[in-house]
């Protein structure tokens, strides 16, 4: 038991600490270039771990469902949060990010799942929030809170996105873990890498060293 509650711990940290580094990043970087950084780093290191650990596909499932699935959880939130976060802190960053919970609450009976929305999921999902906004509001009040709306907006686009692709993992289940992440993260890669070509997003001209490890931590962690 004492195992799962620092997996945990481990778990929050560095989720947690996504946010920190991402806003670093955005130093050197703009946001498709964070994005398709950190999806690159992700799966290069998946694919060393994979091969380390001698792991094997399991399954055979359809690349169309682990394009979808990379659009949703990795492509569109690694844009959308560091572009939101341009305008909102980082401690609101994390606050809007704390939404996810909700949206697989309500996305749960539409995506493949015959799962109800129940009292308790929807009062437990409260608590937490109530939490999370408890812990962050000091910085959220020092910084005058909330103050562009379309950050905002940004940020709870990448969160929805993250739910549905959570709910669709569940059709992954007889794949190693570690396989459907280093698939998950190639699919991204690949779709970052057009997004970035068809709207000619400019190279940095100085880069940063934070900038630089930044990247590099948010993919390999």
């Amino acid at each position: 038991m004492a195992r799962k509650y620092v997996m945990l711990l481990l778990v929050g940290l560095i989720w947690g600490s996504q946010f920190i580094f991402q806003q670093a990043a955005l130093a050197s970087f703009v946001p498709p270039l964070v994005g398709v950084g950190r999806a690159i780093a992700g799966f290069i290191t998946l694919y060393l771990l994979c091969r380390l650990l001698n792991i094997q596909s399991k399954a055979q499932y359809p690349l169309r469902l682990y394009m979808l699935i990379g659009l949703l959880e990795a492509a569109v939130p690694f844009t959308l949060v560091p572009w939101g976060q341009q305008f909102v802190s980082t401690s609101e960053t994390s606050v809007l990010m704390g939404t996810i919970p909700f949206f697989v609450i309500l996305l749960m009976p539409l995506i493949g799942n015959k799962s109800r929305i129940t009292m308790q999921n929807v009062s437990s999902i409260l608590v937490g929030f109530v939490g999370l906004v408890v812990l962050f509001l000091p910085q959220i009040k020092s910084s005058g809170g909330i103050s562009n709306f379309t950050g905002a907006l940004s940020i709870l686009g990448a969160s929805s996105s993250f739910a549905a692709a959570l709910l669709l993992l569940s059709n992954l289940d007889k794949e190693h873990p570690l396989i459907v992440a280093r698939n998950i993260l190639a699919a991204a890669s690949i779709q970052l890498l057009v997004i970035c070509l068809i709207f000619k997003e400019p190279l940095p001209t100085t880069i940063t060293a934070s900038s630089a490890l930044s990247i590099l931590y948010l993919g390999v962690m």
